[in-house]
């Protein structure tokens, strides 16, 4: 409970604008009860960040199936990023938020680097049947991850729909732009 109005508040607020008042009042919870479960907002931050990082990391790689060409796995994976990006959209902008805070503690930092080596490790695939270009992954997931939050922004923001021809059309630009 307290989590999810963390998550919620900072939607509406931004990682700012989070207050343990304010998740104590979102929650009906006293002050004393939500500092019993978190000392902190760091705490709470760190605690729902790295949740949720690896909750959405394997939302979004539970398409992945072994023996699959590379291009159908990546388009799975990209198509399955947009989704949960627009599906869970209040707790990728809690990640969104985390990421560039100065709240993320070492074992934040751990999960960020080890739900990105998961994307990096699908990559990797690709560079392996040099289908994919001799890039950093690190560059590479940013690029394919770009793409996916402005698609996810044209539908959530824009009401565009996510049909047939804009992931295709998406997934043809990013596809374009990293293969070999």
């Amino acid at each position: 409970m307290i989590a999810d109005a963390a998550v919620k508040l900072v939607a509406r607020n931004g990682l700012a604008g989070l207050t343990m008042a304010a998740i104590a009042k979102a929650t009906g919870l006293g002050m004393g009860t939500v500092y019993t479960y978190f000392k902190s907002k760091e705490e709470l931050v760190n605690h729902v960040y790295r949740t949720i990082k690896v909750e959405n990391t394997n939302r979004i790689l539970a398409v992945v199936k072994d023996q699959e060409p590379f291009a159908v796995l990546l388009r799975k994976v990209w198509i399955s990023y947009i989704q949960n990006r627009i599906l869970f959209y209040e707790e990728h902008f809690f990640i969104d938020q985390c990421t560039n805070s100065h709240f993320l503690d070492a074992a934040s930092r751990k999960t960020e680097k080890e739900t990105y080596g998961a994307f990096h490790r699908v990559l990797q695939l690709g560079k392996d049947q040099l289908l994919v270009k001799e890039i950093d992954d690190a560059l590479l997931t940013a690029h394919l991850m770009g793409s996916v939050n402005e698609i996810a922004n044209l539908v959530r923001q824009q009401g565009r729909k996510l049909d047939a021809g804009l992931i295709d059309t998406g997934f043809a630009l990013a596809w374009d732009s990293i293969k070999r």
